[in-house]
């Protein structure tokens, strides 16, 4: 009985002695209710809507391939699910450390003996082979090996989580990017008309002046306008090509090698 209780007193000993205390998930405190008293609703999705591929929800092909090819080529993805690789590489070899450590080693030799020393007057040709074998097992007493596999598996957890985030970060910065470019492509399309209206409408005043129908300051009203729609249009044509960059580095491609044409077809502009 003595002995037993020695037994179970080391037991709680060493138990006593793991590394570190078990992790405890802290908890987190909700309001019960808010302060803004305003008629909430709650958000459901619709049974019916892509959960993953969100953005196919607008129907849009070049839109769907732009995703799919950042999701293939983007450089900081490509750097987020190269470091998870490596933490489950990580998190594997831990868990190994509870398997059973084996160690085979084989060798063969070949001894070749001189025939004056076999006394047959012809030389003896021999082999040797070794095939050693251990086994090795450590006991977790320490709870090392635990704490060990422990912290691996929270950092593929980690891991995962920011290469998770860090692709809806870029399926949504790819979204807002090329929905914005197509709105400037409409606003561009719009001022290309609006400028070939107001060069029409200059050159009729133009003619109108020539025949003393208007004054001067017709003119320069006209040609004031006209000015001020053509550097219009070239802004929004800088800020295209600004939005045409930025999809071009989410796709990990050269911007001077990437180009997406207009929704709407482009008008030449009158000089």
């Amino acid at each position: 009985m003595k002995q037993l209780l020695i037994a179970v007193a080391a037991l709680l000993l060493l138990a006593g002695c793991a590394l570190g205390p078990n992790y405890q998930k802290p908890d987190m405190e909700v309001p019960v209710r808010y302060k803004t008293d305003a008629p909430w609703k709650e958000a459901t999705p619709a049974a019916h809507l892509p959960k993953g591929n969100w953005w196919q929800v607008y129907g849009d092909e070049e839109l769907n391939r732009l995703e799919e090819q950042a999701a293939k080529a983007n450089q900081d993805l490509k750097a987020a699910y190269a470091r998870l690789s490596q933490v489950l590489a990580a998190a594997g070899i831990s868990r190994s450390e509870r398997l059973p450590q084996v160690d085979l080693n084989a060798s063969v030799q070949r001894l070749r003996t001189a025939g004056d020393l076999t006394g047959t007057g012809s030389g003896l040709t021999t082999s040797r082979f070794s095939l050693p074998l251990s086994l090795g097992y450590e006991i977790d007493l320490w709870g090392r090996v635990r704490r060990t596999i422990e912290a691996a598996e929270a950092d593929v957890d980690a891991a995962g989580a920011d290469y998770r985030s860090l692709l809806l970060v870029l399926q949504t910065d790819l979204a807002r990017s090329y929905f914005a470019l197509r709105s400037l492509d409409r606003e561009i399309d719009l001022l290309d008309r609006t400028v070939a209206l107001r060069a029409e409408a200059l050159r009729m005043v133009k003619s109108r002046f020539k025949h003393g129908q208007v004054g001067r300051l017709d003119v320069s009203r006209a040609e004031t306008e006209l000015a001020s729609t053509r550097a219009e249009a070239i802004g929004l044509r800088k800020s295209r090509a600004e939005l045409e960059n930025r999809i071009a580095v989410l796709l990990g491609q050269l911007p001077s090698q990437f180009s997406l044409k207009p929704l709407v077809k482009e008008q030449v502009l009158p000089s």
